[in-house]
């Protein structure tokens, strides 16, 4: 019995040992930011939204963030994440001009509802819209439906505020669908340059967010430590709906985390000049000159300082074929740009909508000959027939 007691009380001493050797510490982390909450009487449930920093520096299983208190002890927290999806209720509260149609209809998803703008107001400017997108969203794709031949060029701005915008996709020859990556806003501006600028349907895509949760105790300080080599989760649990909360607390700027090592690839460089701090690279070999390292650079032959990877495919969006679903192979089988891993839902959708369009005109079409042909009498049903046909034939090629 003996025997026994002592084995379990050394399985049970292994075991602990091994959680903890196995638990990651303050010095596994580059990055801090303190957390700032309103003061607090008594606990409650506290909810940080990840900013783009965090979330350019966090892993898709969100294995390398912790959370601790001042005395650097862990604290229990639960992470949502929201992937990026078609936004709604976005609402439009500035226009250009007006000619025709209602301002809703630029948004309301429906492209047989068109808007049209006053090309003797807008003359040689652009026309365009402002929409309000609510609250502060990280928009990362736009899809503007047009009329074939209306619209040459097209930007896009975005901004907290209709006063102050940056541009987020500068002045460019129309594609019906563009990728990008934008901050946090609230307003974004379409403009578009062309004659008679008519509006079926404008889109918007907000990218992938995430928020923690945690219990917030008055008498504590907190602080998020994150990025690195790390790939441990932490969290108790991962949602993927926004949980209900009584506290929303805030995120200091940036700082490097005193704790973590000089050197941690241990490359002999400081991790303040290496390229590459996380990864060993002597050479520091930077083929794009971007100050980020070839070893880990998400695309070494273009730069892009900020790295930049929506969808954490390790692919960086400036080479991404299909920014918003993960395909680290890129594959792309008919080399329209578009990866295989999105290229079905790009077909999907434009073929969708452009069969639906195409479907009630060829009805239209077919219904005004039919009413011809009871009009002139069936002396000439042959001509009917054989209209009909031709019709039918233009429209299957």
């Amino acid at each position: 019995m003996r025997k026994f007691l002592l084995l379990g009380l050394a399985l049970s001493i292994f075991s602990t040992a091994t959680i903890f050797a196995g638990a990651p510490n303050v010095t596994n982390f580059p990055y801090q930011k303190d957390v700032v909450i309103p003061q607090l009487s008594w606990k409650k449930m506290v909810a940080i939204s990840l900013d783009n920093t965090i979330m350019g520096r966090v892993s898709e299983r969100f294995s390398n963030i912790d959370l601790y208190n001042g005395d650097n002890q862990e604290v229990p927290f639960e992470v949502y994440y929201n992937e990026f999806a078609r936004f709604h209720g976005a609402e439009v509260v500035k226009t250009s001009s007006l000619k025709d149609g209602k301002v809703a209809d630029l948004i309301d998803g429906d492209i047989f509802t068109t808007f049209v703008f006053d090309e003797k107001i807008d003359r040689t400017d652009a026309s365009w819209a402002i929409i309000d997108l609510g609250s502060p969203q990280r928009i990362v794709r736009a899809k503007v439906f047009v009329p074939e031949g209306r619209v040459r060029s097209m930007e896009i701005k975005g901004g907290m505020t209709q006063d102050d915008m940056r541009t987020l996709v500068s002045k460019r020859p129309h594609a019906w669908q563009t990728d990008f990556h934008s901050p946090l806003i609230r307003y974004i501006k379409v403009s578009l340059w062309g004659v008679g600028v008519k509006v079926d349907d404008i889109k918007l895509y907000n990218g992938a967010s995430a928020s923690i949760y945690f219990e917030g105790n008055p008498r504590e300080k907190y602080r998020l430590l994150y990025g690195g080599a790390t790939d441990l989760i932490r969290y108790k649990e991962r949602h993927g709906e926004a949980q209900k909360f009584i506290v929303e607390g805030k995120l200091t700027k940036e700082i490097i985390n005193a704790a973590f090592p000089e050197d941690f690839d241990g490359d002999g460089l400081n991790n303040r000049l290496d390229n590459c701090p996380f990864v060993s690279n002597a050479s520091q070999s930077d083929s794009d000159s971007d100050r980020v390292g070839n070893k880990c650079d998400n695309a070494s032959r273009v730069k892009n300082s900020n790295q930049y990877d929506t969808d954490f495919d390790g692919v960086g969006d400036i080479i991404d074929n299909c920014m918003l679903i993960p395909n680290k192979d890129q594959k792309d089988r008919d080399n329209d740009g578009y990866g295989n891993a999105c290229d079905n839902a790009h077909a999907k959708d434009v073929d969708s909508e452009t069969k639906n369009y195409t479907t009630t005109i060829m009805a239209f079409v077919i219904g005004f000959i039919l009413a011809a042909g009871v009009v002139i009498g069936w002396k000439k049903k042959e001509w009917v027939i054989a209209t009909t046909n031709t019709v039918l034939k233009k429209f299957k090629k």
